[in-house]
């Protein structure tokens, strides 16, 4: 069973990563367009590295693909927008990209938007439309050239010469070059992201079934004995415009199983005996994982997602082996206490999200995995399980 587990996780994580970027999910935001500043509002998907947005009027519209030459500025709902500027390039060259602005002022940091490395741009004063790249090697005589005025502000003092190219230096100097041109300055909190935040609760029902455990040994033939319990718990997504995300998930789930009788040997043909086993974990859960979304913005859209995490076992938590006889030998129970011990589970789970509006979805979820506790014996049980929740996205 693990190495079936194993290889199912395995081909679901292949898919995940294989899919075409064509199936994103989009998140609410909007387009400020650059012939007309008409702002346009629907959905967007994001691709940073190519400096382009695909832009979605209303769920089953066509999408539509906006570069830095027919956008101004494009961003999610309730968010700073990632803004369109001319780069002026160390090498000598012009580039038009999507900026994000980092810190605004007088003189301004913008970070470049690069599919390989951590680029910063620097707006000098009245310079509105054209932004200098920033290197290791010519930031220092930039700021020195242009950032002018401020006696107490030396950029060729040593102290200065010697700080590494780091985005917080950066952004200490140039907040004190802003307080210098303007003391009433302050520095703005930015918010350009093309992530939101998703809470979801969840409730629903599972089947934990037995698979092995260190105190008892079921002959072949054996029947599991599957008993509902239950799984509720919160989750925190963090959703991206491409449609990947990551959660982190806190909950409560019971785990019912167990085999039914079956027959043991007693060394005699006069009488005979059964045992059965039984199990009830009622755990706290906390678990972290990863996922993809598909389909087109606003509309039904089917998930995929992989998670895992640690559990404890509450108070009550125990499994239970019984044999009885057909004679007056007494029965024989075997109880164990699992209350305080730690465990660890994996699921691997697939589901839809249906849209009741901008921010507001049903989601109804089906996983599949296995949980561990660490003690001896250890009990370890399948889990397969069903359930439905309410989702808010962010504003």
């Amino acid at each position: 069973m693990t190495k079936r587990y194993s290889s199912f996780l395995l081909l679901l994580l292949l898919l995940l990563t294989g899919l075409p970027r064509a199936g994103a999910q989009g998140l609410p935001g909007y387009v400020v367009r650059a012939a007309t500043t008409d702002t346009l509002r629907g959905y967007i998907v994001d691709e940073l590295a190519s400096s382009q947005v695909t832009f979605y009027a209303k769920p089953g519209a066509p999408g539509q693909v906006f570069g830095p030459g027919e956008a101004r500025a494009y961003g999610l709902q309730g968010r700073s927008g990632f803004v369109s500027r001319t780069v002026r390039l160390h090498t000598g060259g012009n580039l038009l990209r999507f900026v994000q602005p980092i810190l605004e002022g007088p003189a301004s940091l913008y970070l470049l938007s690069s599919p390989d490395t951590l680029r910063y741009a620097l707006q000098p004063p009245g310079a509105a439309d054209t932004l200098l790249e920033l290197t290791a090697a010519n930031w220092h005589l930039l700021f020195n050239r242009y950032l002018s005025g401020c006696p107490d502000l030396d950029f060729t003092d040593l102290s200065v010469l010697s700080k590494p190219f780091e985005r917080r230096w950066l952004q200490v100097f140039l907040s004190e070059y802003n307080r210098c041109r303007e003391p009433s300055w302050r520095p703005a909190r930015r918010s350009a992201t093309t992530s939101l935040t998703q809470l979801s609760a969840l409730m629903g029902a599972q089947l934990a079934p037995f698979y092995s455990s260190g105190s008892i040994n079921p002959p072949s033939g054996w029947q599991q004995a599957n008993r509902l319990g239950y799984a509720a718990s919160l989750e925190l997504r963090l959703l991206r415009a491409s449609g990947w995300w990551l959660a982190l998930e806190a909950g409560w789930q019971q785990l019912r199983g167990g085999v039914r009788p079956y027959a043991i040997y007693t060394g005699t043909d006069l009488f005979s005996g059964t045992t059965a086993y039984t199990h009830e974990l009622r755990q706290a859960v906390l678990l972290g994982g990863a996922g993809r979304t598909l389909g087109r913005p606003g509309r039904l859209r089917p998930f995929l997602g992989v998670s895992a995490g640690i559990s404890r076992q509450l108070a009550g938590s125990h499994s239970l082996t019984s044999t009885r006889y057909t004679s007056i030998l007494p029965a024989a129970d075997r109880h164990e206490d699992y209350a305080g011990s730690f465990g660890m589970l994996g699921r691997v789970s697939a589901g839809v999200w249906v849209p009741l509006g901008t921010r507001h979805d049903l989601q109804m979820r089906l996983h599949y995995g296995q949980a561990l506790v660490l003690r001896s014996p250890t009990l370890r049980t399948n889990l397969l399980g069903l359930q439905l929740g309410y989702a808010l996205l962010s504003r």
